[in-house]
């Protein structure tokens, strides 16, 4: 390709982004819940004294903007430990980020339940050696999960405690 082709491309991908980042953290606090019956797991959870982290791909800078339905539920301060793709070399499938957020929480990875909904999550679970469980509210189906083996599989986050011990 031609390098003014190519520095046209990369002027429109740059121009894409700042609208991008203009419109999402609006689109986001405007139009993104959380699935029915998380907020109430999340408090439950905590309640219960069980230790809640986050480990996401997303970048640290796009980080508030994710946090916003959260937080717009009141759970957000329950999260005591929040790891991004910013905070650790290798990412998920990698299992760096699970055992970052397990340090963090000053957990053992072998005690920790770790929950998600791609095959990518499971396998990051199961390598930083925590019990998996998918959920089939997110990307990937049953099928595709079950690939995995994760130690539980459920509909929903709502079904979340039915799997977890306290």
């Amino acid at each position: 390709m031609p390098q003014e082709v190519l520095n046209r491309k990369e002027k429109i991908i740059d121009e894409a982004w700042t609208v991008i980042n203009e419109i999402a953290p609006q689109m986001f606090a405007d139009n993104l819940y959380l699935i029915q019956g998380a907020a109430r797991i999340v408090k439950t959870m905590a309640s219960n004294g069980l230790k809640i982290g986050l480990v996401t791909s997303t970048q640290g800078q796009y980080l508030e903007t994710k946090m916003q339905p959260l937080k717009n539920a009141g759970v957000d301060t329950l999260f005591e430990a929040i790891i991004t793709s910013d905070d650790v070399a290798k990412r998920k499938p990698a299992p760096d980020p699970l055992i970052a957020c397990a340090q963090q929480l000053d957990m053992k990875p072998g005690s920790c339940v770790y929950v998600g909904d791609t095959t990518t999550d499971i396998k990051a679970g199961k390598a930083a050696g925590m019990r998996t469980v998918g959920v089939l509210t997110g990307f990937d189906e049953y099928e595709t999960l079950e690939t995995e083996k994760p130690d539980a599989i459920i509909e929903s986050v709502r079904n979340l405690m039915e799997v977890i011990v306290i």
